[in-house]
């Protein structure tokens, strides 16, 4: 129920505003000109930082008989869109924005409060009731604050869960709740797959799902595909909408709108992404040391894979390559007017594909629109080299690609020179010739054995990731590339891709040219006609730095849970850029942050606003061992804040290089409470 902020705010389609209650005397009309200038004025005090101008200004409009309703969506909401176009210029900063979204959350606070006073006021639940959620993965709280405000002043007992809710504990909490309707809000399309898990939960339970915001596209185009029943392009729309679901019957229990396929890849992304994202770190890292080069650089690298591989997980699950091509181009557009090099937007997407397991077709398909939008490179060759089918564009034939999902190299090998429908000898030679071309040039390797699993040709890429040479390898085994250990896993994905007549995919180590194991993806099709299996096409991706970035991940669970598993207070281990690797289970107890949805996130996001800068300057004393302890404020999961006294402790690698910082946080509200009372006395 967020506004759609592409289209013009309803201030610019009525030229006055006849007071409505709640919140109007109902004799004063404002002109056009009225609103515009309160506009003005109040997105002024957001950007000095002047909260009692603000709030003087939209409670202004109030008494001269304003409806509050209209106050929120004129006024508040549309200064909060240009304070988020301005950042996107890089003429605001990120913490003038968090001042600006603090100071709206306050002025919309006590306009409701004040609104609701009236005499002509609703009576609360009087409309029935509504439960109002951000995505699963949207963290901006605003906009669906808003649209809780609006259905308040509308009579509707609301009921605001909060940031990035997970879907089962939103079922959970609805089951006991009684509320047939659901408002969700997303403001970036990267959130677009945390949505759907939720309304694939909601529809299960025969919930109606109201969506709003500028993440489900212009007019709404990709709420649809994900399932939801209505769309509001702004908070009076989804008010109206969801007071018609409150007078209506509860809806059916519904299946889930997307396809098996999609869903199984979609949960494949949501369990392996923080996985995915170290080891798409390190690969753009290789490709081009700038972006770690220092720690601020490392931390936007970090975001912008972040964010990228939720992008590929949202074109999937709407089946819209717009989504990713649109992303590309907003961050290529950030980065230009930032000065920063538009190259790193395709190393992103390009670091993606590198992580990317074969069998997520879809996904691939998607991240590699990402890289076409980037500008670089022949479309038709990066697509052959991952598989798409087809020519044209990378876009047209990813949509070409979505029915079925995109065939591996392997699958269109078998569909292309070795398809029995092939007419002609002359097309199957040409067909094996374009295969093996394309082949050569892709960045994984693909090979082809016969029957018993002897190589009769493999990629020269195959030199760049195991140092072996192609012609030398042609007649020997390929499971003599292998770990002696893994042979027997080897043998029995050749048995089932053979008896299945499919592609059967399994991990596998490898060794290279000079001894060392390499962990590498293993996708293995069988070839031939009318039955007959003659030979495979084999294709290995190395997953090196995604093995190892998940054995660490599970070295430091093992580190720190026996160290903090039972403590009263909160123990954190960071990397060396403050990003959360893991955190006791005490969190939740102590702040109501569930862990898991912490890791990957910079603790920073924790802190209050106006205490980020002085955290972020504490870090270098951290690192330098130099730090004796801090004191901050923290964000709690329901809104609110307690006060920490922190301390952290640097930690190396052998060879001395910082490798991040365990830090324990104590809960001092008290303590701040009584220092502030012994003030107050004095």
């Amino acid at each position: 129920m967020t506004p759609n902020l592409d289209q013009s705010p309803p201030g610019d389609r009525r030229t006055a505003d006849l007071a409505q209650s709640p919140g109007g005397s109902g004799t004063t009309v404002l002109s056009a000109m009225d609103w515009s200038a309160a506009a003005s004025r109040y997105f002024d005090a957001l950007r000095s930082g002047e909260r009692s101008v603000a709030t003087t200004t939209a409670l202004g409009l109030l008494v001269r008989g304003a409806s509050a309703e209209r106050i929120i969506g004129d006024v508040l909401a549309r200064s909060q869109a240009q304070v988020g176009d301005a950042w996107e210029q890089d003429s605001w900063s990120i913490s003038g924005e968090h001042i600006a979204t603090a100071i709206t959350e306050s002025v919309l606070e006590v306009l409701t409060h004040e609104a609701l006073r009236a005499q002509d006021a609703p009576v609360p639940g009087s409309r029935g009731r509504a439960v109002v959620v951000c995505a699963d993965g949207e963290w901006h709280t605003l906009p669906a604050l808003m649209a809780a405000a609006v259905l308040r002043l509308r009579g509707v007992r609301v009921t605001f869960v909060g940031p990035s809710v997970p879907a089962e504990d939103l079922v959970e909490h609805l089951l006991d709740d009684g509320t047939s309707v659901v408002v969700m809000a997303c403001t970036a399309p990267m959130n677009l797959a945390g949505a759907w898990r939720s309304i694939r939960l909601l529809r299960s339970r025969g919930m109606t799902v109201v969506c709003g915001g500028r993440g489900f596209g212009a007019e709404g185009r990709w709420s649809w595909p994900l399932g939801a029943d209505q769309w509001a392009s702004d908070f009076t729309v989804g008010a109206d909408r969801v007071l018609m679901v409150n007078d209506g019957p509860r809806r059916a229990l519904r299946e889930p709108a997307v396809d098996a396929e999609a869903a199984r890849e979609l949960d494949v992304l949501g369990r392996e992404h923080h996985d995915l994202v170290l080891a798409a770190v390190r690969s753009a890292a290789r490709r081009l040391p700038a972006l770690v080069a220092t720690d601020q650089a490392r931390v936007a690298a970090r975001e912008r894979i972040d964010s990228a591989l939720r992008i590929v997980a949202s074109a999937t699950v709407v089946a819209d390559p717009s989504v990713a091509t649109e992303h590309a181009r907003w961050l290529e557009g950030t980065l230009a007017a930032r000065s920063q090099p538009l190259e790193w937007a395709i190393v992103t997407f390009e670091a993606i594909l590198d992580v990317l397991p074969h069998d997520l077709t879809r996904s691939r398909a998607m991240a590699l629109t990402g890289c076409a939008a980037c500008g670089r490179g022949d479309q038709a060759q990066l697509a052959a080299a991952v598989g798409l089918p087809g020519s044209g564009s990378v876009e047209v034939m990813a949509r070409r690609s979505l029915g079925t999902g995109a065939p591996y190299v392997g699958e269109r090998r078998q569909m292309g020179a070795h398809d029995p429908s092939t007419s002609r000898a002359g097309d199957r030679i040409d067909g094996e010739a374009r295969f093996r071309s394309l082949a050569e040039h892709a960045s994984d390797v693909v090979c082809e054995t016969d029957a018993d699993g002897v190589i009769t040709w493999v990629s020269r890429s195959i030199a760049l990731v195991l140092g072996h040479d192609a012609d030398a390898l042609v007649g020997t085994r390929l499971h003599d590339l292998l770990h002696p250990d893994d042979v027997p896993a080897a043998v029995e994905v050749r048995v089932t891709a053979i008896s299945t007549g499919g592609t059967a995919v399994v991990d596998l180590r490898f060794l290279t040219a000079d001894g060392q194991e390499r962990w590498m993806s293993v996708s293995v099709h069988p070839i031939g006609s009318d039955g007959a299996v003659s030979g495979l096409v084999v294709g290995l991706r190395d997953i090196t730095e995604l093995v190892v970035a998940r054995t660490l991940a599970a070295k430091a669970l093992e580190q720190y849970k026996a160290l903090a598993e039972n403590a009263a207070d909160v123990v954190w281990r960071l990397d060396d850029a403050g990003i959360i690797e893991w955190v006791s289970p005490s969190v939740e107890t102590l702040l109501g942050w569930a862990p898991d949805r912490l890791i990957g996130r910079d603790v920073l996001e924790l802190a209050e606003p106006t205490d980020a800068a002085r955290i972020h300057a504490e870090r270098a004393r951290i690192r330098a061992g130099e730090s004796d302890g801090f004191r901050t404020r923290v964000r709690t999961a329901q809104g609110g804040h307690r006060w920490v006294s922190g301390t952290a402790r640097p930690t190396n690698d052998e060879n001395g290089n910082p490798t991040g910082r365990v830090v324990a946080w104590r809960l001092i509200d008290a303590e701040v409470a009584a220092e502030q009372a012994v003030r107050r006395r004095t």
